[in-house]
């Protein structure tokens, strides 16, 4: 949430995911989260790290938190598409490629 202050979001989203450990080994430290800080080009880390924990990045984390439980959202990288005001439907791409993602989303325009 602190990255997505500056715009930075899913270039450090993509840095975590590329070097993430296995699930809930206790590998998300401080260092770690810092290490991939430095990688995002543009994000100034000492900024980011001090906004980590004010209200703004708690509350956007909280938002974020109850969308995915809205939407039933039980992994990570989840995507949904909504056209308009209908309703959101999951997109699920064989991997994480442009041409994959191109097949899954024309898969969920197609089910009206």
């Amino acid at each position: 949430a602190a990255a997505a202050q500056q715009d930075r979001l899913w270039t450090f989203a993509d840095a975590f995911y590329r070097w993430q450990g296995t699930e809930n080994p206790g590998y998300a430290t401080d260092d770690f989260l810092r290490d991939i800080a430095e990688a995002t080009p543009g994000l100034d880390v000492d900024a980011a790290f001090a906004a980590r924990k004010e209200a703004a990045a708690m509350d956007a984390l909280e938002e974020a938190d109850r969308e995915a439980g809205a939407l039933g959202a039980d992994h990570t990288p989840a995507f949904y598409l909504r056209r308009g005001d209908g309703p959101a439907r999951p997109v699920e791409p064989e991997a994480l490629t442009p041409e994959a993602f191109t097949a899954a989303l024309d898969e969920a325009l197609a089910a009206r």
